[in-house]
């Protein structure tokens, strides 16, 4: 008999006490026990009780790190598919002859065939009497009249990479934006000197004396080299010589004006839904 059962507790006690005394008996684990009794005797901590674990499944070590790369790399490729802007197409060809893609002719009454030659870096040149209108989208619309020898500019991207590069070796382009332009770059390069534009109408003349780069509409940024680079306004034109004289800003003379209106005036509705 307990010597403090005859003691007074007040009710919650009690009541704590008489559901200890109710407990259902408990009997030891023989393993465990075992352990204690072996641990006491040896003079060391007892043991934690044997749980079986079940293993985890975990991917050999070269196939984990041999998927980190390939998931990147699948990243970047996707990435990069999603950012790829509109390509070059062939938009018009008048005239009469042939024009020369990377080194191959082709007639102009079959240039829809050579629309695949329309890559970066591809040179173009036109015969003398075959005109040339290419287009990238809702972005641009370019014309190269007969004789002119340009380089292709690239593809531009949709949220990086946006700036495109066009040479002309000889000759004259002119270009016309969208509205969808807005955010784009085109360069125009000659030997003379480079003009920037970000939404215009212009066109770039270009022999082996001079470049001559008229605004019909907007504005455009156009130099020698990034130190002379000036915003050229709408109506004016400025002209850059193979040799020391300086450059040179007037009004559009009259034949460069008539070609870019008729081209404007032909290409205007092309951006329309």
């Amino acid at each position: 008999m307990n010597e403090h059962d005859d003691q007074r507790l007040d009710p919650e006690l009690e009541r704590i006490r008489r559901a200890i005394r109710n407990l259902p008996r408990v009997d030891p684990d023989p393993t465990y026990q075992a352990q204690v009794r072996r641990a006491f005797l040896e003079d060391s901590p007892a043991a934690d009780p044997v749980v079986p674990v079940r293993p985890r499944f975990r991917w050999p070590d070269w196939l984990r790190f041999s998927l980190v790369p390939a998931t990147v790399v699948a990243i970047l490729l996707v990435l990069f598919i999603a950012n790829r802007g509109p390509d070059w197409s062939i938009h018009r060809a008048y005239g009469d002859g042939a024009i020369t893609i990377d080194g191959t002719s082709v007639a102009i009454d079959r240039i829809e065939s050579a629309e695949p030659l329309l890559r970066a870096q591809e040179s173009v040149r036109l015969g003398e009497e075959a005109g040339l209108e290419i287009r990238c989208g809702d972005l641009l619309v370019v014309e190269a009249v007969p004789g002119t020898e340009f380089t292709m500019p690239g593809r531009p991207g949709r949220w990086s990479d946006r700036s495109m590069r066009l040479h002309v070796e000889n000759g004259e382009v002119r270009v016309l934006s969208g509205e969808e332009f807005a955010g784009h770059s085109l360069d125009l390069i000659t030997p003379e000197g480079r003009t920037v534009l970000t939404g215009t109408i212009v066109s770039v003349f270009r022999n082996p004396e001079l470049t001559c780069v008229c605004v019909l509409e907007g504005e455009a940024m156009i130099g020698e080299d990034a130190e002379t680079m000036e915003p050229i306004p709408a109506g004016m034109r400025k002209v850059m010589f193979q040799d020391d004289r300086p450059a040179l800003v007037t009004e559009i003379a009259p034949d460069h004006l008539t070609g870019l209106e008729e081209f404007a005036a032909r290409n205007r509705d092309v951006f329309d839904p």
